[in-house]
C-alpha cells in the first residue's frame, strides 16, 4: 500500500470499529464506504483464490464457478486452528472485572435492575417493590466513589411518605445486598463475563469468511493449496458496486489480515464498561471493537506469505451470489484432463481470460500466458 492508501484503508478500519450496526447505513453510506475501500485495494480490486485440480475441492470449486456465488467459509474450518480468535486470560479477565465491579456498584446495580424488571423477577426482597422507589434509591450512589450519599437518599425517599427509620432501614438493606451478596456473588459475576470467557468458540462458530489472495502468481501458494497442478480463480472486486445494496453491504467487511507473532492480550475491560453503560458510549464501543477486530484479523507470522484479504461476516447462508470472476489461471498440467476441459468451457462460455501456468523454456521459473478461448 502506499501511504495515501494506508490512510485510507485505516480511515475504513475505524468507520467499520464504530459502528455498532451496518443495517442501519443507507445505500448512499454503503456506496460512500465501498468508493474508499476500492481505492485502497491493491491490484485495483482484483483477488484470487487457489484451488485444486481434482477431488471434492475442485467439484465445490467448479460449482461454484458454475453458478455464480463465494462460498462462505466457517471460521471453524480454516487451516488454521488459531485462526478468527483473540489472545486473553481468563483468570485475570475475571479478576480484572471482579475489581471494575467493586469500585463501580452502581453500574451493577442499575444492570441487574434493569434485567430484573425485563424478566419480571424481584431484585430485592421478598415481596414485589415499587421500581420507582427503588430505582430512586440506587440512583444516590456516587458513581465516582461507588458509596451511598445517604444524606441524599433520605432527601429523596422522604417525599415517598416513608420515616427516617424507616429509610434507613432500607438503605441499609440495600447497601448490605450491593457489598454482600452482589459484588461477592460468583453467579453474577460469571452471569457478566460468561459470554466473552467462551468468545472464542463462539465467534469461529458464527463467523464466515471469504478469504482472497492479493497475487495469482505465488510459488508458495501454488504448492500448497493446488499441488502445483490445479487453478487458480480471480474476482474483480470492483463488480460489487452492480450488486445490489442488501449484497453491497455485506462487502463493505472485507480487511486486510495482519501477520504477527505479537497479539498481545486483549481484555473485556471495554466491553463489560460499555455492556453496563447501557450500550451507550459510541467511543468506547470503537475502542474495544478496534481492539477485538484486529485480534481477530491476526495471524502468525508463518502464514504472512498467503498476503490475504477476507470478507468477514456472521450468520448468513454461506453461498453468496456475486458475479465477479474475470479470469482463470490454470496449470499446464490440468489442461488435457477432463476438469481442465469443463473449466476452459466454462471460461468460454463466460468471457473470461484464460492464462496458461506453466515453465520457462529453461524450467527456472513459472510464467503465465494468455489463452485465446
Amino acid at each position: 500500500m502506499t501511504k495515501e492508501q494506508e490512510l485510507l484503508y485505516n480511515e475504513h478500519f475505524d468507520e467499520l470499529s464504530g459502528a455498532s450496526n451496518l443495517e442501519d447505513y443507507s445505500e448512499k453510506d454503503v456506496d460512500r464506504v465501498l468508493n474508499r475501500l476500492f481505492m485502497c485495494l491493491p491490484n485495483n480490486g482484483r483477488f484470487y483464490k487457489y484451488r485444486k485440480a481434482e477431488g471434492v475441492g475442485f467439484d465445490f470449486a467448479y460449482d461454484s464457478l458454475k453458478n455464480g456465488y463465494l462460498w462462505l467459509a466457517p471460521a471453524s474450518s480454516m487451516n488454521d486452528d488459531f485462526d478468527t480468535t483473540i489472545l486473553f486470560d481468563p483468570e485475570q479477565d475475571i479478576e480484572d472485572v471482579k475489581q471494575y465491579l467493586i469500585s463501580h456498584p452502581i453500574e451493577v446495580i442499575q444492570w441487574l435492575f434493569k434485567k430484573s424488571q425485563e424478566s419480571g423477577k424481584n431484585l430485592f426482597g421478598a415481596t414485589p417493590l415499587d421500581n420507582e422507589l427503588f430505582d430512586k434509591a440506587i440512583s444516590c450512589y456516587n458513581l465516582e466513589t461507588g458509596k451511598l450519599n445517604k444524606n441524599k437518599a433520605v432527601k429523596t425517599l422522604s417525599k415517598y411518605g416513608y420515616s427516617i427509620l424507616e429509610i434507613n432501614k432500607y438503605l441499609d438493606e440495600i447497601d448490605d445486598l450491593v457489598k454482600n451478596k452482589i459484588l461477592s456473588n460468583k453467579d453474577i459475576l460469571k452471569q457478566i463475563t460468561e459470554s466473552f470467557l467462551s468468545f472464542n468458540q463462539k465467534i469461529r462458530e458464527m463467523a464466515q469468511l471469504f478469504c482472497v489472495c492479493e497475487r495469482y502468481d505465488l510459488d508458495t501458494m501454488w504448492a500448497y493449496y493446488t499441488d502445483n497442478k490445479g487453478f487458480c480463480i480471480e474476482y474483480d472486486f470492483n463488480n460489487v458496486k452492480n450488486l445490489p445494496i442488501e449484497k453491497k453491504r455485506l462487502f463493505i467487511s472485507f480487511y486486510k489480515v495482519i501477520y504477527n507473532d505479537n497479539k498481545g492480550r486483549c481484555s473485556f475491560i471495554l466491553d463489560i464498561k460499555y455492556f453496563l453503560g447501557g450500550n451507550k458510549d459510541k467511543a468506547l464501543l470503537a475502542k474495544a471493537n478496534n481492539e477485538m477486530i484486529t485480534q481477530l484479523l491476526t495471524k502468525q507470522e508463518k502464514w504472512k506469505e498467503e498476503r490475504e484479504w477476507r470478507l468477514f461476516v456472521c450468520n448468513i447462508e454461506n453461498k453468496l451470489f456475486a458475479d465477479l470472476v474475470t479470469a482463470i489461471y490454470i496449470d499446464n498440467s490440468m489442461i488435457d484432463t477432463d476438469n481442465g476441459r469443463k473449466l476452459l468451457a466454462l471460461a468460454k462460455q463466460h468471457n473470461w481470460n484464460v492464462y496458461i501456468r506453466k515453465l520457462n523454456y529453461i524450467g527456472t521459473e513459472h510464467i503465465y500466458e494468455n489463452n485465446q478461448n
